[in-house]
This record gives structure tokens, sequence and C-alpha cells, in this order.
């Protein structure tokens, strides 16, 4: 028996082939025919009419040249299968390897591939059906064989092949359309189609593969990717993108929701300007101006000017660092930069102070040099001298805050007990720390006044019975002397 084929039109090569690369869509096809835009939020994987040709070109091959070209114009090229004998047919065709064309990054679940056949059967009076009309004689298999790369000498291996839907169809020379819809898992990254003619005249008009995908946007300061995939069925999340400047507050890619048809779900603000910039408008973060700066990550704080004695060294500061010779505290980057301040002065115009109760008053002057900066207080220690280990706990419950007039600032606190204390007062500013105890005198170096307390049982003159009283002298820079008691 003699087959007849369907005499193919000699079309030019595609370039891609002169340069010897491996056809792989998307991406292969003919730069002469634009690719056209399906809608509805579906990327475009291979359409067979953004081919100049198709068999001659090696993106598509089959096993036995049954299959070949018909007309159709330079950008709507049809392929056809059908012959004349009466024997029982087995033609195949095959694409070139089609990529899922998913962003590493973004493909972090399964996406269903959509196969849109446009066909048609035809049998003439001329023609004859190999296995006679009606549905027995019109049967087209499309398969799959899912590889993540080119495999070129395996293009044609039919037993890699897996049967994914048949075209069955009792009508003649009815134009028809079939949409095949197969699953790729995470780690499949692409697939040939095999197309399996058993016994008819088939014509395939056109072939589009798709998948559903989300628009890229961007809207306020969160940007939508580009080739999102879609789950396979209701909602799941894909990292999203910050804009320039800006982040999340874990500063992980923020997780944003799509649906199975690439419809974005309504996902809140995720980000926000980093430190050193402010948000002007979507989608821009600023720097910050030099001389300013700003420390957080928000949308709502603006750049403001350095703290005093700091400086921003440039644009886009996070934070002024201190002029040499001034500190402040690292956790605190908006406070002005200060010295340590000096020690409190003594108040020389005091004396012992006797009292029937366990009463103290401590009396100071305020220390020659405060440091500058947005703060100065004082903290009071004491520690028992009785105890071995030196072990200075604070006593006042909130700083004290001095009025600055420069006169003499006194503080009074009650003694649990009899017997000898120890007393200090620090200078504190922005720049110091306050611990809650010390046990070594360095911590507050330079910047304390020390006082020395005793608490007795002392006659008072006229009175007919004991009471306690408190005999208190201010030691003030012996300091040595205490600690050798």
């Amino acid at each position: 028996m003699h087959n007849w084929i369907v005499v193919c039109i000699a079309l030019q090569l595609l370039s891609h082939q002169a340069s010897a690369q491996v056809p792989q869509a998307p991406g292969d096809e003919s730069s002469s025919c634009g690719l056209q835009d399906l809608g509805e939020n579906k990327k475009v994987l291979l359409d067979s009419r953004h081919y100049e040709n198709l068999l001659q070109s090696g993106a598509w091959d089959t096993n036995n040249g049954v299959w070949a070209y018909r007309l159709g114009g330079a950008c709507s090229r049809q392929v056809r299968s059908c012959s004349e004998s009466s024997e029982a047919q087995d033609n195949w065709m095959f694409t070139q390897h089609i990529s899922k064309d998913v962003p590493s990054k973004l493909d972090v679940f399964p996406l269903n591939i959509f196969v849109e056949v446009q066909y048609r059967f035809s049998c003439t009076v001329s023609t004859v059906c190999a296995l006679g009309s009606g549905a027995a004689g019109q049967m087209l298999g499309v398969y799959r064989y899912t590889v993540d790369t080119p495999v070129p000498q395996n293009q044609k291996n039919t037993g890699l092949y897996t049967l994914i839907d048949t075209i069955k169809d009792s009508s003649i020379l009815a134009g028809r359309v079939k949409t095949i819809m197969f699953t790729l898992n995470t780690n499949e990254d692409g697939f040939y189609l095999g197309f399996r003619d058993e016994g008819t005249c088939f014509q395939l008009e056109r072939l589009t593969v798709y998948r559903y995908t989300g628009e890229p946007q961007t809207i306020g300061l969160l940007m939508y990717p580009s080739d999102a995939p879609a789950p396979v069925s209701g909602t799941d999340f894909i990292p999203g993108t910050c804009a320039d400047n800006a982040a999340s507050f874990d500063f992980m890619d923020p997780l944003i929701q799509i649906s199975s048809t690439g419809e974005w779900g309504m996902n809140p603000d995720m980000c926000f300007c980093t430190p050193g910039f402010e948000y002007v408008a979507d989608p821009q973060c600023i720097a910050c101006s030099e001389g300013e700066f700003k420390a957080e990550l928000s949308n709502n704080d603006l750049c403001i000017p350095c703290p005093e004695n700091s400086m921003s060294g440039g644009v886009a500061a996070a934070v002024c660092p201190c002029k040499e010779g001034f500190i402040r505290s690292p956790d605190r980057p908006g406070d002005a930069c200060s010295r340590s301040p000096s020690a409190p002065n003594v108040a020389f115009n005091t004396g012992p102070v006797v009292t029937d109760n366990l009463e103290v008053t401590l009396c100071w002057l305020p220390p020659m040099e405060k440091g500058g900066g947005d703060s100065f207080f004082y903290n009071i220690y004491v520690h028992e001298v009785d105890n071995k280990q030196l072990l200075l706990t604070i006593v006042n419950e909130a700083p004290i805050e001095p009025e600055d007039t420069g006169n003499m600032i006194c503080y009074k606190t009650d003694l649990m007990r009899n017997g000898e204390y120890l007393f200090l007062v620090t200078s504190e500013n922005s720049a110091t720390s306050t611990p809650d105890d010390v046990t070594d005198l360095s911590k507050v170096d330079g910047r304390y006044l020390p006082f020395f307390v005793t608490a007795g049982a002392v006659e008072m003159a006229g009175a007919a019975e004991m009471a306690a009283a408190m005999v208190i002298t201010i030691f003030g820079v012996l300091m040595a002397a205490v600690l050798g008691m």
C-alpha cells in the first residue's frame, strides 16, 4: 500500500536552529510572530501560531513523516496527519521541550498545566479513513514525557511518554477545541508533548500550552512578582518583594496570597522603609539627607536632625555617631551625645544630724560637669559595712531629678537597723549606665560621692529614757578610709 503524504510547505528555518541551540519553549518562537496574550492571567508556554514553521525547524519532530504542514498563513501554521492507506496508522508528532518557566524562588507548590487543542477530523471523498468513518476511526492520543531539561536523544522515545488524554469525535469536518490539564510538582521543571494519530485524518489547527499566573504589580511598597505560579486549587502563598530600601519586619520576603486562577489576595501592608530612609510616595523610600537620621523600620517616622554633639557622616543614616569625646547609651540613638558627668560636690555647710529614728538625710551639691545631653539625674546606692562582701544596692525607686538652680540637693531614706552604712550618690546622664547594684566601683568611677553613716543609741540630754538616734558624718573624698574598715 502506498502512503500519500500531504505536501509540506517549504519555509526558512528558524534563526535559533542556525545557532545550533536546542529548541525549548517558551522563548524559541519566531521573532516575526509576536506573542499573543491569552488574557485571564494566563502565562503562555507554547503557541503553535508563534512559529513560522514547526516540523522543519527542528522544534517539532515526527517518527515517520506522515505529519506535515497545511496552509494557514505565516503566523498561523497548521499541521495534519492523513493517510489513504487501509492499514492501521500509528503516527507520532513531538513538540520541543516545554519549560514551566517558574523562577526557583517561586517554585513552592505544584501547579496545573493546560493543553488547549484546536482540531479538526477530516475524511473526504478522496480519503479513506484507515479504520472507517465515525468515532472508531477518529482518535488522537495526547501524551507527555516529564523531564527537567531538554534531552534531544529521547524526544522520540515513545516508551518514555505517558497518556494524559484521548481526543475522540464522531463528527467529520467539524472544528473542535479540547483543553487537557495535568499537574507538575515542584521538582518537575518541564516536559515534552506527544500526539499519536491512530487511523484518521487529523488536523491540528492550534496548540496552546499555558498555566495560570499572577499579574506583576506594585501596591504600596509591596511588589508582586512576574511569572508567579498559581496553586492547583484554592489559594496559597508565594514570596513577594519589598521595594528598594524597604523591608518586612522580620527582614524576610513577605508572603502574598494567590488563587488557582492567578488572582491576588488582599494582602496587608508588609513592607516598610528601612532605617535611614523615609516614606514619601508609593513605591519610594527616600534617603535621609546629610545631617539627618531615621532609626526605625517604619513608614510613619520621618528623618530628623542629628541629636546634639553627633553627626550623620553622610546620607541615609540610621544613627548619628557621637562626636569625639562624647558618648550615649547604644539603645537610645535619639538621645543627644554627652560626656560622662563628674561626681556630686560635698555640701560643706552640713554636719552631723541627730534624730530619734532610723531616718537619714543625705545632702550634696551639683557636680562641676554635667556632661551635656538631654537628661541629668542622680542615683543612690547603699551598703551595710558589716556585710563582708561589697554590694551597693540602689535605694531610690526613681532617679532623682534635681532642680537646675545650683542649690543643695537632699534625699531622705529609712534604715533597716542600727549599724554602719556606706552610701554612694552617683551623677548620671544619657552617656552613663545605671546598674541596679554595684560590686565594682569602676562602674561608677569618677562620678560618685561617698557617705559613711553610723546609726546608734545615745543618751538624749534631759531625757529620762534612751532613744534610737542617728549620727551622720560626711566624709566626702575620704573613701579610702571607709573601704579600709
